[in-house]
């Protein structure tokens, strides 16, 4: 069996006092604040990872059930930027690292 560890590594004011809400096949599994991870096991197979603030949300990221994984996630822009607007399911960066 493999894992899937999040880590939240906000580096500026934005979403500071928000918690982001970590999806795992489309169930909720955790609520983020800065500077915190969560860790799961994972059954074998494919799985889809994706972020949630609000109305906006990160793009899914699939990992498998067979391997070790760990993610970063982090906003890509502030809330005050007009992207957030257009492109609401880009606000949240979730990407693999290592």
């Amino acid at each position: 069996m493999g894992n899937v560890t999040i880590t939240r590594t906000d580096k500026g004011f934005a979403d500071r006092n928000r918690r982001y809400r970590i999806l795992l096949d489309g169930e909720e599994v955790a609520r983020l604040r800065p500077d915190e991870s969560w860790t799961a096991e994972l059954t074998p197979g494919s799985h889809e990872c994706e972020a949630w603030l609000d109305f906006t949300r990160s793009p899914n990221v699939t990992v498998s059930g067979d391997a070790t994984t760990r993610l970063e996630l982090e906003p890509r822009y502030g809330m005050r930027d007009p992207r957030i607007l257009i492109h609401p399911h880009r606000y949240l960066d979730l990407r693999r690292v290592g």
